[in-house]
């Protein structure tokens, strides 16, 4: 008799023990989920806006720019003789200084390919052969 007695309070004592572990997961998720519905609240009800919003100003210097670029595009498509771009002018005028190619290319931090194309185009723009 006393056996049983014992089991059934061992049993009761695992089971009370268990019960507790359980409330204890479970406000500690209840937890977790109202920290996410604070954040996501938080997020969604937030009225700025992620990406700055360009200002008139700024907008009108980047037309200013881009048209600047279609110019020489749309001299060349009208069949109009168009100035020589001012990179080929101040690499011709290094390559006349004597400056070779790699040296170019080490000041001006680029690549020697690049800097060996944009000779040859200063070159060509100036009617001379490479």
């Amino acid at each position: 008799m006393i056996f049983i007695i014992l089991f059934s309070a061992l049993c009761m004592v695992f089971g009370l023990t268990g019960f507790m572990a359980l409330r204890r997961r479970k406000r500690e998720e209840q937890k977790k989920i109202r920290t996410l519905c604070a954040k996501l609240e938080a997020a969604l009800g937030d009225t700025a806006d992620i990406r700055p919003k360009d200002l008139f100003a700024d907008t009108l210097e980047k037309a200013a720019i881009s048209t600047g670029f279609q110019q020489p595009r749309l001299k060349l498509q009208a069949g109009k003789p168009g100035d020589v771009p001012e990179k080929y002018k101040f690499f011709a005028g290094l390559i006349a200084r004597g400056m070779s190619t790699d040296e170019i290319s080490e000041v001006l931090a680029i690549s020697p390919a690049e800097a060996g194309q944009l000779a040859t185009l200063a070159f060509i723009s100036r009617g001379d052969e490479c």
